[in-house]
């Protein structure tokens, strides 16, 4: 009996990527003023850091203001993003923008003279503002990439001036607040709208913790207190409804860092952090001062008013948290869609099956078979019409998909198990219907786990004569996830929606023969859809999220040859036979959907599914051995040829017994 190579099971089945091309991980840029400044003062700026703390100096560790590195200086490393301390333009002291101070305007708190004896700034080299900064870096011919991630952390210097300004009028205080939070908003609104006119297209903003627990403030009395606490809640707010809107408006992603969450967490519990002061600022305790780093990362702050190298080590945990937790949102729909695919793939099996003249009960071994058994004496002679037959069949796949400039790579496993019925309605004619059960997982790049179960229902149709084949498959799932990302403390971000995917596949193909050859052209066309429910995270209120219900849709049709022919070695009966496609990504590449850190409810951030290989070509082969009458055994493999967005490789083996 003549074997032809059936179109091979859909591209939607996730085949085998052993080897990703090479990521798209962009660089880190960060903007600001001391608490994001890496030791530009002296190394950029040729001023001397004595200048600026005094005797102080030589313990501020290499022109940072803190004993350490800042945050903006971590996070690359625990995100990928490549950096060098050229990146890092931030410079301490910077105002948010130009600012007026008794008649002269400024754009630096080092520039600005001391309200003590001597009366003088700390220098008279210029030193920038935050939007000086962004003009300096675009001026210098700057601009960034699709993957680059800017940070800015800004803002707080133009409030201790307008903390001055209330203690020489308390009873102006709500005035001076005012002006100050919408002057000092408006220019970090103007910033960071230049830095996405560079070409930003995620940003990560921190704002403000309550400034009256720092040392500076936290003895002050306590009219004092409240009023630079209320400076902090009116700048929080006004920021995050600023940067909500530069969302709407340009379309960049905006992570802003709640750090009154964060510092809010460190109070409470200040041990977890490994944390024992929390008000005396470091500096002023010779002990801390002069003692290990491991001493003074015991302080929550260094000085006045900035933290140790440890809390900065919490803050870009954090705030790389946020980041992989954005850039990982796509990944389990792709899963759900290539496990729908496998179990969509096993209905083609089972047609092919029939095709070859299949009757009572076939038993599948864990396969993807890629072969289709329809050639010119396999119309359907030892079939009965009228007579229903059965099968049960497993299908196990693995793979990974590369990382792009806004999205995380991942590896996935995706097992299935079909069992169904089906009926020769007539001559070549058979249709039939199949339960299933997927179990997905994955692993998303920087920690984070999918695993879903899917309860599945397909329906199936076959029409065959000895020259052409045509199959529809229909197939719906109903999805359970429990999925898990690391958080920065014990325990993990939890979340476990709901979802539900479908696919639908037709294929065709026309054979000719000659001598003990078959081929002929192939076709077919499959579009798959993934949607997962809304939900809400739980677990750390610094790291959740609540993401929107989201569709990932996809229509690939192919086009290609196909051959195959038979070969006697002993008692066994080989089969090889391969297949060439064209591959075109009709529509869907991906779709958008919303979220929104619960703890910045207002700031939204819009994902979207990577662009996946418009066209591409996909080699598939291998052989079948019919061992027995009863008994056979397939081994295929499959590989894409210029993918761009990652080469896909796929072995199987089939292990089919009727009885």
């Amino acid at each position: 009996m003549k074997k032809f190579s059936r179109r091979f099971a859909p591209l939607l089945f996730a085949a085998t990527c052993l080897s990703p091309v090479a990521a798209h991980a962009g660089s880190f840029y960060a903007f600001g003023d001391s608490l994001v400044d890496n030791g530009n003062i002296p190394r950029v700026y040729l001023v001397p850091f004595s200048a600026i703390e005094g005797p102080l100096a030589p313990y501020y560790d290499n022109g940072r203001f803190s004993n350490g590195p800042t945050w903006a200086e971590i996070l690359p490393g625990l995100t990928g993003l490549s950096f060098t301390a050229a990146n890092d333009v931030a410079v301490g002291g910077a105002f948010a923008g130009p600012l007026t101070i008794g008649g002269t305007t400024y754009n630096n708190l080092s520039n600005v003279p001391s309200t003590s004896p001597p009366f003088t700034a700390a220098t008279t080299t210029a030193l920038p503002s935050f939007d000086e900064e962004v003009a300096n870096f675009a001026a210098a011919g700057g601009h960034f990439g699709p993957g680059d991630v800017v940070g800015v952390w800004v803002g707080a210097n133009n409030y201790f001036v307008a903390a001055g300004e209330i203690a020489l009028n308390p009873l102006a205080a709500q005035s001076i607040i005012t002006a100050a939070v919408t002057q000092d908003i408006t220019q970090i609104e103007t910033g960071v709208g230049g830095l996405i006119s560079l070409g930003a297209k995620t940003l990560i903003v921190q704002d403000l913790p309550l400034l009256g627990f720092t040392p500076d403030f936290n003895t002050q009395p306590t009219q004092t207190i409240q009023a630079v606490d209320a400076i902090s809640i009116a700048h929080d707010s006004n920021l995050s409804l600023a940067m909500g809107f530069l969302h709407n408006s340009t379309g960049a992603n905006i992570i802003l860092v709640n750090e009154q969450q964060l510092f809010n967490e460190v109070l409470a519990n200040p041990a977890a952090y490994g944390i024992t002061n929390t008000t005396t600022a470091c500096v002023t305790v010779t002990a801390c001062l002069t003692g290990t780093a491991a001493t003074q990362d015991t302080y929550l702050f260094w000085d006045g008013v900035h933290p140790t190298a440890s809390i900065h080590q919490f803050i870009a945990r954090y705030a790389a948290a946020d980041l992989n937790a954005l850039r990982a949102l796509t990944a389990p729909a792709q899963i759900a869609a290539d496990g729908q695919a496998a179990f969509s793939s096993q209905l083609g099996a089972r047609m092919s099956d029939l095709q070859a003249g299949a009757s009572g009960f076939a038993l599948n071994l864990p396969q993807q078979s890629m072969v289709a058994e329809l050639g010119a004496n396999d119309a359907a002679p030892d079939a009965q019409v009228g007579k229903l037959s059965g099968f049960l069949s497993g299908s196990y796949g693995f793979g990974n998909r590369n990382q792009t400039a806004v999205t995380s790579s991942f590896t996935y496993n995706v097992a299935s198990f079909a069992l169904g019925v089906d009926d020769r309605i007539a001559n070549g004619i058979a249709i039939g219907a199949a339960l299933g059960y997927g179990s997905d997982s994955g692993t998303v790049q920087y920690g984070s786990k999918v695993s879903s179960n899917a309860y599945q229902f397909g329906a199936y149709a076959t029409f065959y004569q000895p020259s052409f084949f045509l199959n529809l498959k229909f197939a719906y799932g109903i999805d359970s996830y429990n999925n898990t990302r690391p958080g920065v403390l014990a325990g993990n971000i939890t979340a476990k929606p709901g979802g539900s995917t479908y696919d639908f596949g037709m294929d065709t193909g026309y054979v000719m023969h000659y001598q003990n050859f078959a081929f002929g052209p192939i076709a077919g066309i499959d579009a798959a859809n993934a949607h997962i429910n809304a939900y809400t995270e739980s677990g750390d209120a610094a790291l959740t999220q609540s993401v929107s219900a989201q569709d990932y849709q996809r229509v690939i049709a192919d086009v290609g040859l196909a051959g195959s022919t038979e070969l006697t070695l002993g008692a066994a009966e080989l089969s090889p036979h391969v297949s060439v496609t064209v591959n075109d990504l009709v529509s869907g590449n991906g779709g958008n959907f919303t979220s929104v850190f619960t703890d910045e409810p207002g700031v939204s951030l819009t994902s979207s599914y990577p662009k996946a290989t418009h066209v591409w070509a996909e080699l598939r082969g291998g052989v079948t051995a019919a061992l027995s009458p009863r008994l056979s055994l397939s081994a295929d493999f499959a590989t894409t040829v210029a993918k761009s967005d990652g080469e896909d490789h796929q072995f199987s083996a089939n292990l089919r017994y009727s009885f």
